[in-house]
């Protein structure tokens, strides 16, 4: 059985700090126009003014780098400030899934994206009707590993993050 442990952290004029079990929101911190994970059409996606209308609350966007340093790195492009609820299911088929309640998705968004990663093998989506109407995003991950996931929002560019690795022995 696999083992995983969620850390969630929030950035302000670049200090860390680890508050918990609660998502935090991220002020993001541009570096030379680079957004620290983010593919190049990430950057080019255009975000919208915060929460307007549930009708705008939308992914419009979701990618993967599996070669950053610090982990396995899925970001999830949204038209506002409206991080999800995550859950972790651990044991024999590992996985992560983000619930947004009220959202739609981007109809250019496939229902599976292959990863491929050391860890993290594909995302699905999937939309769920009303009465409790969502769009799920499950992480797929590779069984028989102690994980630690961090999950960052960064506010100015309406970017959730999750990032995976494999736990630290203690």
């Amino acid at each position: 059985m696999a083992f995983i442990r969620i850390r969630q952290i929030i950035l302000r004029t670049g200090r860390m700090l680890l508050l918990g079990m609660t998502l935090l929101l991220v002020e993001q911190i541009p570096f030379n126009d680079i957004l620290y994970g983010a593919n190049p059409h990430l950057k080019k996606a255009q975000t919208s003014q915060k929460d307007s209308a549930a009708s705008s609350r939308k992914i419009l966007a979701i990618d993967s780098d599996i070669t950053s340093p610090s982990g396995e790195i899925i970001n999830i492009l949204l038209t506002g400030n409206f991080p999800p609820e995550a859950q972790v299911i651990e044991g024999d088929i590992p996985r992560i899934y983000c619930d947004f309640p009220d959202v739609r998705m981007e109809k250019t968004i496939n229902r599976t994206i292959g990863v491929n990663g050391k860890y993290v093998l594909q995302i699905r989506t999937g939309i769920h009707p009303p009465p409790e109407s969502k769009t799920r995003v499950v992480l797929d991950l590779v069984p028989h590993h102690d994980y630690e996931v961090e999950q960052l929002f960064y506010e100015n560019e309406n970017r959730y993050s999750i990032i995976i690795r494999e736990k630290v022995k203690d």
